[in-house]
Protein backbone atom coordinates (compact mmCIF):
# COMPACT_ATOMS: atom_id res chain seq x y z
CA UNK A 1 0.00 0.00 0.00
CA UNK A 2 2.82 2.60 0.57
CA UNK A 3 4.66 1.27 -2.09
CA UNK A 4 1.76 1.66 -4.44
CA UNK A 5 1.09 5.44 -2.68
CA UNK A 6 4.85 6.37 -3.03
CA UNK A 7 4.79 5.49 -7.02
CA UNK A 8 1.92 7.39 -8.00
CA UNK A 9 3.35 10.98 -5.87
CA UNK A 10 6.42 10.28 -8.56
CA UNK A 11 9.11 8.49 -6.31
CA UNK A 12 10.72 5.11 -8.36
CA UNK A 13 12.00 2.02 -5.88
CA UNK A 14 10.15 -0.67 -4.56
CA UNK A 15 10.33 -2.87 -1.72
CA UNK A 16 13.98 -5.28 -0.91
CA UNK A 17 13.81 -8.14 1.34
CA UNK A 18 16.85 -9.12 3.14
CA UNK A 19 17.12 -12.79 3.71
CA UNK A 20 14.08 -13.77 2.23
CA UNK A 21 14.63 -17.31 2.71
CA UNK A 22 15.04 -16.91 6.75
CA UNK A 23 12.71 -17.12 9.11
CA UNK A 24 14.35 -14.67 11.95
CA UNK A 25 16.99 -12.57 10.18
CA UNK A 26 14.46 -10.75 7.13
CA UNK A 27 13.71 -7.83 7.08
CA UNK A 28 12.02 -5.38 4.64
CA UNK A 29 13.19 -2.13 3.71
CA UNK A 30 11.21 0.62 1.73
CA UNK A 31 13.87 1.40 -0.86
CA UNK A 32 12.24 5.28 -2.41
CA UNK A 33 14.28 7.46 -5.37
CA UNK A 34 13.36 10.36 -6.80
CA UNK A 35 14.44 11.31 -10.18
CA UNK A 36 15.30 9.47 -13.40
CA UNK A 37 15.85 5.55 -12.04
CA UNK A 38 18.38 4.32 -11.55
CA UNK A 39 20.23 1.56 -9.64
CA UNK A 40 18.12 -0.85 -7.39
CA UNK A 41 19.62 -2.79 -4.76
CA UNK A 42 19.21 -6.45 -4.41
CA UNK A 43 18.47 -8.40 -1.32
CA UNK A 44 20.75 -10.49 0.35
CA UNK A 45 20.60 -14.21 0.54
CA UNK A 46 23.83 -15.08 2.49
CA UNK A 47 25.59 -16.92 -0.40
CA UNK A 48 27.15 -14.58 -1.37
CA UNK A 49 30.94 -14.87 -3.13
CA UNK A 50 33.89 -12.10 -2.76
CA UNK A 51 32.95 -11.06 -6.37
CA UNK A 52 29.66 -9.52 -4.61
CA UNK A 53 31.46 -8.18 -2.18
CA UNK A 54 33.73 -6.08 -4.84
CA UNK A 55 30.86 -4.69 -6.53
CA UNK A 56 29.06 -3.29 -3.44
CA UNK A 57 32.32 -1.52 -2.66
CA UNK A 58 32.74 -0.32 -6.46
CA UNK A 59 29.36 0.99 -5.96
CA UNK A 60 30.16 3.10 -2.96
CA UNK A 61 27.38 1.19 -0.31
CA UNK A 62 27.84 0.05 2.87
CA UNK A 63 28.49 -3.67 3.59
CA UNK A 64 27.25 -4.92 6.87
CA UNK A 65 29.27 -7.84 8.47
CA UNK A 66 28.71 -10.12 11.36
CA UNK A 67 24.69 -11.28 10.68
CA UNK A 68 25.53 -14.65 11.74
CA UNK A 69 22.88 -16.00 14.69
CA UNK A 70 24.16 -16.22 17.97
CA UNK A 71 24.27 -19.70 19.05
CA UNK A 72 21.66 -20.39 22.39
CA UNK A 73 21.53 -23.47 24.42
CA UNK A 74 22.79 -25.20 27.60
CA UNK A 75 26.59 -24.53 28.19
CA UNK A 76 28.13 -25.79 31.50
CA UNK A 77 29.26 -23.82 34.26
CA UNK A 78 32.54 -23.07 33.75
CA UNK A 79 34.85 -20.50 35.49
CA UNK A 80 33.44 -16.83 36.18
CA UNK A 81 29.78 -18.52 35.64
CA UNK A 82 30.25 -21.30 38.05
CA UNK A 83 31.15 -18.37 40.80
CA UNK A 84 28.37 -16.43 40.06
CA UNK A 85 25.90 -18.98 42.25
CA UNK A 86 27.39 -17.97 45.55
CA UNK A 87 25.50 -17.51 48.72
CA UNK A 88 25.66 -13.61 48.34
CA UNK A 89 24.25 -13.93 44.83
CA UNK A 90 21.20 -16.06 45.76
CA UNK A 91 20.47 -13.90 48.77
CA UNK A 92 20.39 -11.07 46.49
CA UNK A 93 18.65 -12.89 43.83
CA UNK A 94 15.98 -13.95 45.82
CA UNK A 95 15.22 -10.21 47.75
CA UNK A 96 14.89 -8.98 44.19
CA UNK A 97 12.09 -11.48 43.10
CA UNK A 98 10.93 -10.54 46.75
CA UNK A 99 10.68 -6.88 45.93
CA UNK A 100 9.03 -7.82 41.83
CA UNK A 101 6.49 -9.36 43.68
CA UNK A 102 6.81 -13.48 43.48
CA UNK A 103 5.57 -15.15 46.27
CA UNK A 104 6.68 -19.07 45.77
CA UNK A 105 10.22 -17.96 46.79
CA UNK A 106 11.86 -19.94 49.27
CA UNK A 107 12.74 -18.74 52.95
CA UNK A 108 16.21 -18.01 53.60
CA UNK A 109 18.09 -20.62 55.97
CA UNK A 110 21.58 -21.73 57.15
CA UNK A 111 21.46 -24.19 54.25
CA UNK A 112 20.89 -21.49 51.52
CA UNK A 113 23.44 -21.97 49.21
CA UNK A 114 25.04 -24.84 50.25
CA UNK A 115 25.90 -27.84 47.80
CA UNK A 116 23.75 -31.30 48.43
CA UNK A 117 25.54 -34.49 49.44
CA UNK A 118 25.57 -36.13 46.82
CA UNK A 119 22.88 -39.65 46.83
CA UNK A 120 24.25 -43.09 46.41
CA UNK A 121 27.47 -44.46 46.66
Amino acid sequence: MMVAAAMKVGFSGGLVVDYPHSTRAKKFFLVLMVGPSSYVPQAKTGEESDSDAEMDVDMGEVRVEGRQRKRHGKHKQTGSDAQLKTKGWILKKKAQMRTKGYLSIPVDSKYTGRKRKQKGF
